[in-house]
């Protein structure tokens, strides 16, 4: 079954919504997987909001940086339409698969670097 979904900040409990984001998951976990490079936008986005934008599918609307500025540090998560939240779980096993790997090359580089 396709729903809509969104981000909670679950240590504020707002969400940040988009527009008819159905069948968008795997979107939304790599939104909050980015959330602090959305964040780092803000301010470029805001000298020009009429001519930048972070676009999420066609006509999803759009990731609003500065909301994920007001939440950088927080636990972000998908929610959907009928307000459960996303688990690990719920991930595509491929992406699970991807984000161990990025992690594991960070670890990597951080003891070379030392």
């Amino acid at each position: 079954m396709s729903c809509r979904w969104h981000i909670r900040c679950v240590d504020c409990n707002e969400t940040h919504e988009f527009v008819d984001a159905t069948r968008m998951l795997d979107v939304m976990f790599s939104l909050c997987d980015h959330a602090a490079a959305i964040a780092a936008l803000a301010p470029l986005l805001a000298e020009q909001p009429d001519e930048l934008w972070i676009q999420v599918g066609y006509q999803n609307g759009s990731a609003k940086a500065a909301w994920f500025l007001q939440h950088l540090g927080h636990r972000l998560c998908p929610i959907d339409e009928y307000g459960d939240l996303a688990t690990d779980e719920d991930r595509k096993p491929q992406r699970d698969a991807a984000t161990l790997a990025a992690m594991e090359a960070r670890r990597v580089t951080k003891e070379i670097k030392q």
